[in-house]
């Protein structure tokens, strides 16, 4: 799924500065591909994260207006 570049997390408050990057992501999408794929080997596992990170990232686009990589605990729902 494309992202909006002003919705793709690229500058997300989030996001490691520099070279001080633990994964090799250049956005939030490919940020949650690295993050699935820890879970490639369970299929189920993966497929309900797979499923959770869309619906995170779809919710944080439409109802909030942002990339998911600034956001913070006081963004979600109660």
């Amino acid at each position: 799924m494309p992202l909006l570049s002003e919705l793709d997390g690229r500058n997300g408050s989030n996001r490691a500065a520099g070279n001080h990057a633990l994964i090799t992501a250049d956005n939030d999408l490919d940020a949650l591909h690295a993050w699935l794929v820890c879970f490639v080997d369970t299929n189920t596992t993966f497929d309900n994260y797979r499923k959770e990170a869309d619906r995170l990232l779809l919710w944080a686009h439409v109802e909030l207006h942002k990339p998911v990589s600034p956001l913070t605990h006081e963004d979600l729902p109660a």
